[in-house]
This record gives structure tokens, C-alpha cells and sequence, in this order.
């Protein structure tokens, strides 16, 4: 079951989320939320922000990784270009649900698993060297 959308954005923006509370699913949910609401740079910026401070708020800065988190911003982007944002993320996700697969799978199809696991690629965001499958 997803959460409100409003809600859980609200909770996402002022860091009310409890700890171990916002699971993969409410990341993807929060980042479609953003990008129904601001472009997508903005989108970025916003979930870049939100999830560094819930980060911080619960102790656990080494847990940000910055390209996961704007690869999947922008991979979210894309399929809205592609197919439209839907009245709802029940909808959306329906017709994305590899976007839920478990560790980052949608993201390791781009970029391998050496990549993602670098310092680089948790400090800076990386662009896909291509296709890994």
C-alpha cells in the first residue's frame, strides 16, 4: 500500500519521516510527487536537499548517495515524458514497478554495480557509461 502523496511529501519536506520509516518505495513516490509539482532541475534539487537532511536528522550521512538519488529523479522524469505522470502513484507505478525493484535495480541495469558502489558515484552524480545488461 503507497502513502498519501501530499502527505507523505509534507513529512518528506520538514524530516518528520521516522527513521526507517521511508523505505525505497516512498524515495520513488516522493521523487514523482516532485516532479508533478516542479521541473525537473527543481525536482532534483528538492529531493537532493530532502533526503541529505533526513540523512543527517537520523544519523546516517554515509546512507546519501547522489547518484542514485538523481539518477532516479531523472529516470522517473523520463518515463512522465514517455507515458505521463497518471492522477496517482498506485497508476504510475502500475506501469513501472521496476522502478520498486529491490537495490536500485533499475539504476544497476545502467550502470553495473562497480560504478554505484564507487565514492564518486555516492559523492557526485555519475552519467551511465551505457547499457551493463
Amino acid at each position: 500500500m503507497y502513502h498519501e502523496s501530499t502527505e507523505l511529501l509534507r513529512r518528506f519536506e520538514d524530516t518528520s519521516v521516522p527513521p526507517g520509516d521511508f523505505r525505497h518505495v516512498d524515495h520513488i513516490q516522493v521523487a514523482w510527487a516532485l516532479l508533478r509539482r516542479h521541473e525537473t532541475l527543481e525536482a532534483i534539487r528538492c529531493m537532493d536537499d530532502g533526503i541529505r537532511a533526513l540523512a543527517e536528522k537520523n544519523n546516517v550521512p554515509a546512507l546519501y548517495h547522489r547518484t542514485v538519488t538523481w539518477g532516479y529523479v531523472l529516470l522517473i522524469a523520463e518515463r512522465i515524458a514517455r507515458h505521463g505522470a497518471h492522477e496517482t502513484f498506485a497508476s504510475f507505478i502500475e506501469e513501472n514497478a521496476d522502478l520498486l525493484e529491490p537495490k536500485w535495480a533499475a539504476l544497476r541495469r545502467l550502470y553495473g554495480d562497480k560504478t554505484l558502489s564507487t565514492d564518486v558515484a555516492r559523492l557526485a552524480f555519475v552519467l551511465p557509461q551505457g547499457s551493463k545488461r
